[in-house]
Order: C-alpha cells, then sequence, then structure tokens
C-alpha cells in the first residue's frame, strides 16, 4: 500500500475515491491533520493513482470525476451481490469438523463400514506361517458358504464334489433375473489387508471432500455410476471374478481431478503431489509388476469420474 497524495477536504477525497474505482483502482482515503489522504492497495496502480490525482487537482468538477461517483455506488452493489453468492458456496469447515465423523459424510463412512464388515465376516481366517514371524492368510475374503458369494457380479459355481472354482456362471444371468445388487457389490469385496487398507484410505480421502461438497445423494449416485460400470467392464474383459474399491477411487480421482481443472468455481482442488501419485500407481498396476490387477476396473472407473464431472462444462460450452 503506497501513499500518493492528500486533499483538501472529505468530499473531494470520497469523490475521487470513487473515480478510481471506475478505473479498477482500489484505493482508502483516511483523514490526517488537516487534510485527507489517499492510499493506492496495489503497488502496481500507483502510477496510474497520480497521474489521475494530478489532473483531479486541476480540474476537480470534470465531468468524468463526477459520474464516478455513481458508477463507483454501482460497482459496489455488484461486489456486495456477488460477495453473498460466494458465501454461500462456503463451507464453514469448524462446523463441519466438530461434528461426528458419520454425520459429516454419511455415504463415504457407511461404504467403509460396509466393506470392513465384508472382509471381517466374509473371510477365511485361516493364517499359514511360512517362517517365524511371517505368515500368509490364505482365502481373505473367499468364503463361498457365506453371505459373500451374493457379492460378486455372479454366482460361483462349484465343482462335482462342491468345491468352488471361483469362475462365476456366464452371461450375468442372475443379473437378469432380477439380483440387480450384483452390478455394484464387489466394490465391497477385497482380496488382502493392504487391498482394504489402501482402498478405505482414499475413499476416506477423496470421497469425503466430494461428498462434502455435492451432498451425499449425488455423491451416493456417482459411486453407484462409477461403481456399475468398473465392475462390468471388468467382468466382460477377464470373464472371472473380482472385487474391490480401486475402481471407485479411481473415478473419484478422476472426477476431482477434472472439476478442479476445469470447473474451479466449484470449489475443488487436487494437488499435484497427490494426481502424482494416483497417475504412478495406476500405471504401475497397468504394468503387473505387482500382480493380478483390474486395471480394467480402474482405468474405466476413472474414464467415468472424468466423464460425469466434464458434462457441466461440455453442455456450457455446446450451449454457447
Amino acid at each position: 500500500m503506497r501513499q500518493i497524495g492528500t486533499l483538501a477536504d472529505e468530499n473531494a477525497a470520497r469523490t475521487f475515491e470513487d473515480f478510481l474505482l471506475t478505473r479498477g483502482v482500489k484505493s482508502n482515503v483516511e483523514e490526517a491533520g488537516d487534510g485527507w489522504v489517499v492510499w493506492i492497495l496495489d503497488e502496481d496502480d500507483v502510477d496510474q493513482a497520480r497521474k489521475e490525482l494530478a489532473e483531479y487537482r486541476e480540474n476537480p468538477g470534470a465531468e468524468h470525476f463526477v459520474e464516478g461517483a455513481q458508477a463507483a455506488a454501482d460497482l459496489r452493489r455488484q461486489e456486495k451481490k456477488q460477495r453473498k453468492r460466494t458465501q454461500k458456496q462456503v463451507v464453514n469447515m469448524r462446523n463441519r469438523w466438530n461434528r461426528p465423523t458419520t454425520a459429516r459424510v454419511p455415504v463415504t463412512s457407511t461404504l467403509m463400514a460396509i466393506s470392513l464388515f465384508v472382509v471381517a465376516f466374509g473371510t477365511n481366517w485361516n493364517l499359514a506361517f511360512d517362517s517365524p514371524g511371517l505368515f500368509r492368510m490364505e482365502g481373505f475374503c473367499q468364503a463361498p458358504d457365506s453371505f459373500i458369494s451374493y457379492f460378486y457380479i455372479a454366482p460361483i459355481e462349484f465343482d462335482s464334489v462342491g468345491r468352488a472354482t471361483w469362475i462365476p456362471s456366464h452371461g450375468l444371468q442372475a443379473i437378469r433375473r432380477g439380483q440387480i445388487w450384483r452390478l455394484f457389490t464387489p466394490m465391497f469385496i477385497h482380496f488382502g489387508p493392504l487391498h482394504i487398507l489402501f482402498n478405505m484410505m482414499w475413499l476416506r480421502d477423496l470421497g469425503g471432500v466430494i461428498e462434502m461438497r455435492r451432498g451425499r445423494v449425488r455423491f451416493l449416485g456417482i459411486v453407484l455410476a462409477i461403481a456399475i460400470l468398473s465392475n462390468v467392464a471388468q467382468y466382460f474383459e477377464t470373464g472371472r471374478y473380482g472385487g474391490g474399491m480401486s475402481g471407485v477411487v479411481f473415478g473419484l480421482f478422476g472426477y476431482l481431478w477434472i472439476k478442479s481443472r476445469y470447473q474451479p468455481e466449484s470449489g475443488f482442488y487436487m494437488p499435484p503431489r497427490i494426481a502424482f501419485l494416483m497417475v504412478a500407481w495406476f500405471v504401475i498396476c497397468f504394468t503387473g509388476a505387482i500382480g493380478h490387477i483390474g486395471n480394467t476396473a480402474h482405468g474405466v472407473g476413472m474414464m467415468v469420474g472424468m466423464v460425469i464431472a466434464y458434462w457441466p462444462v461440455f453442455l456450457r460450452k455446446l450451449r454457447g
């Protein structure tokens, strides 16, 4: 902020302040001794303001200076309306964070709770020790005689002696017979501790942000759309069972990424570090370096999230 000069009385100072506002120059005037000091808020505007002040002192009754007062009043009314619109978009995070987690993001919390329930009660908890201190878990989320069989996109087949083959029947007959929930329930199935740990961490962070800004109903719709399309794509690509929240997680990432890039007024922001981590993990999974991964679900999920996010932008551009 820089002082550029002094005017004799308040009326003259206020008139000049209004004129500067119409020129896009922000200023303040304040009483100081026997006059009123003019302060310019932005250093880049100082030279222009000094020239205007010199002209104003020579001819304060000039038409463009007088008209500036009315124009400034209109500008201030517009700014006030804009502030009110902006305030409606502001989320009071202090109040949000003082509420219980489930109250802030009930849908995200419910998705996490169901996933943990499926792992806890749909798993054969057989621990096989390979060596002292090291063990592997056999049959994680593979208990075909429990409710878990109803969470796969298609029923599990059994061989002649009753052993599960873990290859679902083809054609999604169960869904066509009315078991519609199988389209999205595979997202609750996980095949290892790290699998569910990382998926729940990303779901909490990405899903929580979207739910708080978009609301629970819209957020649930986004999750179901991503889950259904990514699950079906993965099924037809492999012809085998699959599961996990990662397709949804990549979809939520895609949604946030596009919103922050093409619709910043939505209030979403994707830190470059997070974007890099997600893209890097997607590429690593795609290489097969960490074993069998549902890459089709990852890719389709991310594309669905991006399309949902970009759709309003596309429609706005289409309308001109």
